[in-house]
This record gives C-alpha cells, sequence and structure tokens, in this order.
C-alpha cells in the first residue's frame, strides 16, 4: 500500500481545488492570483475497498472547504470594522465558497458514495436523505449571506454582526461534516465486519 502526502490549495475566486505534492512552494496560480493551502499532509493511501477510497476523498475535498470557511471566519475576525470593499471581498469569497460547495455536493449525488455505502438500510437511507435536504438549506444561507453582504453594511448591525453570521454557517457546515463522516464510517465499518 502506498501513501501519497499531498496539500490542498483552493481557488478563492472560482472554488477549484488543486492537489499538489507536500510542501509545494510557491502556491499553484488560478484566475490570476496564488491559490490558497487549505489542507496541509493529507495522506492518501489504496484503502482497501473502493467504497472506503471514494469517501475518503470525497471527506477530504470537503474538509478543505470546510478549513476555507473557518479560514474566512478568522479572516473576518482580523478587522474590528470594516469598510465597504470589506463586504464586497467576503460577498466574492462566500459566493465561491457556495459554488465549491455546490460542485462538491453535485459530485456526490452523483457518486452516490453514501447511498453504495448504507445499501438497504432504512434508518441510515433517511439519515442521507436529511444531509442532502442540510445541504440544500446551507447553499441557500451562505448564497443569501452573499446576497446580503453585496447590498453593503446597511443589512447588518456592523461588522462584529456579519462575523457572528458567517461563523453560524461555518459551524452548521461543521456540524454537517461531523454527521456526514460519521454515517460514512458507520456504513464502511458494517461493510467490512464479518457476517456471522
Amino acid at each position: 500500500m502506498t501513501e501519497e502526502h499531498s496539500d490542498i490549495f483552493h481557488c478563492l475566486k472560482c472554488g477549484r481545488l488543486a492537489y499538489e505534492p507536500h510542501g509545494t512552494s510557491p502556491a499553484p496560480a488560478c484566475c490570476g492570483q496564488p491559490m490558497v493551502r487549505a489542507v496541509a499532509d493529507v495522506v492518501k493511501e489504496g484503502p482497501p475497498t473502493e467504497l472506503a477510497k471514494t469517501g475518503r476523498e470525497a471527506e477530504v475535498e470537503e474538509y478543505a472547504l470546510l478549513a476555507e470557511a473557518m479560514e474566512l471566519s478568522h479572516w473576518s475576525r482580523s478587522f474590528p470594522d470594516a469598510d465597504v470593499s470589506r463586504y464586497e471581498e467576503l460577498a466574492q469569497r462566500v459566493k465561491a465558497l457556495a459554488g465549491a460547495l455546490a460542485d462538491q455536493f453535485q459530485s456526490e449525488e452523483h457518486a452516490d458514495d453514501l447511498a453504495k455505502a448504507i445499501g438497504g438500510n432504512p434508518a441510515q437511507r433517511a439519515a442521507v436523505e436529511r444531509l442532502r435536504v442540510e445541504e440544500q438549506a446551507m447553499l441557500s444561507s451562505l448564497n443569501l449571506f452573499a446576497a446580503d453582504l453585496r447590498r453593503g453594511p446597511a443589512g447588518f448591525r456592523g461588522w462584529a454582526d456579519v462575523c457572528d453570521r458567517l461563523d453560524l454557517l461555518t459551524a452548521a457546515f461543521r456540524a454537517h461534516e461531523d454527521r456526514e463522516s460519521e454515517l460514512l464510517r458507520q456504513a464502511i465499518h458494517e461493510d467490512s465486519s464479518p457476517r456471522t
């Protein structure tokens, strides 16, 4: 079993992800600017089943997007207050994140990794459906937030309100990822457990 150590880079404008060998410097460019290193030193190894491989790759990509959301929260908190240009900059970054997430969610639905993993288990099928509903709600919330930001400070009670709202969206994304990862781990564990 071979292991590859990679870094995941994310374009803040278009949302594209790039896998590069760990320690790559300088960062690759996209849309005329350097990409952001979202996750460092990811170990990709050849797992025993195709299902585990596909699920792990999807987890890594979503983790990179979660890392970007967390970085946005941290970045927004680095300003005590912000002028109108910051609202537009954050709107662009949130919109790019929403686009990358939409692509990831669509890719998951196409591959249907979780559905394959859970097989005929009705309780897990219901949990997957709840996750899909959450994903659509999350995308709607991110797009609404970006639209509100584009209108500038008038829709908020100051920059702290912007930061609080972004923190809530990031926390919801993290909770969603935790639920999805746990469901996939359970399904893979059940699939690999010996049957008596």
